[in-house]
């Protein structure tokens, strides 16, 4: 959670530039894992749509139906 906060700390800071982000974020954190530009937009628009950071859980398989007759 915190190399995604500080993604998205200096995404500001290069206002909103995501390409000089990727750079100075590799600068900064050298012993980490160095997203590119598209990976620190889509933590940005992953905050902005659901408000939360961490990546959704894939649950696999196809979401449970129910039918008519099963739902009452």
């Amino acid at each position: 959670m915190k190399e995604y906060v500080d993604m998205l700390k200096i995404l500001g800071a290069y206002n909103d530039n995501a390409t000089a982000a990727a750079r100075a974020y590799a600068e900064k954190f050298p012993n980490r894992r160095h997203p590119d530009a598209k990976a620190i937009r889509r933590v940005e628009v992953r905050l902005l749509e659901t408000g939360n950071l961490n990546p959704r859980k894939n649950k696999g398989g196809r979401n449970p139906t129910l039918n008519v007759a099963e739902e009452e």
